[in-house]
Order: structure tokens, then sequence, then C-alpha cells
């Protein structure tokens, strides 16, 4: 692992050893991860991000065989392909976090999605290029120009089911989360 000035710079396979038996000691001092750092490696399935980690870079993830992720509500940036053509299932973008073009793209088992409504705007338009979701939960307030704009992130997806569905406008539903209703309903 080659670390410089609070950046993951490297991770080998050694590495991932590392960062199942001392988690703590693999993220001592990590602040960003750097291009590249897990780029088409096969053997990463899951990683928790912990809090202080501010960026993750162009292309940390790309073609990774990540499965599962955590990201911490410290994150203040996801780089273009970040994740793209990853194998991750489900995706909370943590409040005020800015999302490039393409930083998802191409993830064929991404189907869930969180993210927060007061800051959706810092969520590129091209954020979840090529992703079908069949489930989407909006933290927040909604309104038109909201609403709008989650219509444009989302324009290819079909929901299966959702939370407090809503319809937007024709072919495309709303879905968001009231603490009042935990059952599923079935979109069309």
């Amino acid at each position: 692992m080659h670390k410089q000035d609070g950046v993951l710079i490297d991770v080998n396979a050694k590495d991932l050893n590392l960062l199942k038996k001392n988690p703590e000691k693999f993220w001592s001092g990590v602040t960003r991860l750097w291009m590249n750092a897990f780029l088409y490696n096969s053997k990463i399935k899951e990683i928790d991000i912990p809090e202080g980690v501010t960026k993750i870079d162009k292309n940390v993830f790309y073609k990774s065989s990540l499965q599962k992720v955590t990201l911490p509500k410290s994150l203040e940036s996801i780089a273009e392909n970040a994740f793209g053509e990853c194998n991750i299932k489900a995706i909370e973008i943590p409040y005020g976090t800015k999302v490039q073009k393409n930083a998802f793209s191409d993830c064929k088992n991404l189907k869930t999605i969180v993210l927060y409504l007061d800051s959706i705007f810092d969520v590129n338009e091209e954020a979840f290029l090529n992703v079908d979701v069949t489930k989407l939960v909006l933290h927040g307030e909604l309104n038109k120009e909201k609403a709008m704009y989650v219509q444009k992130l989302f324009k290819n997806s079909k929901f299966d089911y959702c939370y407090n569905l809503g319809k937007i406008s024709d072919g495309f539903m709303l879905c968001t989360e009231r603490q009042d209703e935990q059952e599923q309903i079935k979109g069309n």
C-alpha cells in the first residue's frame, strides 16, 4: 500500500488482507482515495470507507468486483468513473456530496439509490448513466424543480417498488420515503 500525505495511492493483494484484518491500520490517516487505487481489482467485494475520507478520485473502483460500499458522511466529492462498471447493488450518497459525471455509470447491478433532496443539484445529471434503478429513496422536501431534476437523473429507470409513490409525469414515478409509511408499494 502506498500512502502519502493522507492520500491512498495504490493497493495490492497484501493490502486487502490488512484491510480485512485491521481496517483501522489500513485507513489510518487516509483522507483521499487517489486515481485508480482499486482499478480492475477482482478481489475486493466489500468496503466500508471511514469518516475522515473526503474525496474519491477518478477511476478509484473502476471495473472492480466491488459489490457493497458504505460511504462516510465526511465525503465531499466522488469523481468521474469512481465506481464505473462496478458490481455494487445499492448506494447511499451522503448529504452534500458532489457526484461527477459517470461516477456510477454502467453499474448494471445497481438497483437501489438513496439521495438527499437538499443536495440533489450536487449530483451531475449523468452520474448514473446506463443504470436501471428499481428502488429510489429520497430524503427531504420535494418541490417541482427538484422533482424535474430527479426525473433527468433517472430518465431511463423503471421503478419496481418505492416508498410513498408520487407521479411527476407520464411514465415516470417518483419515490420518496416517509417516516409513517414503511410498506413497499408496487410501481408501474
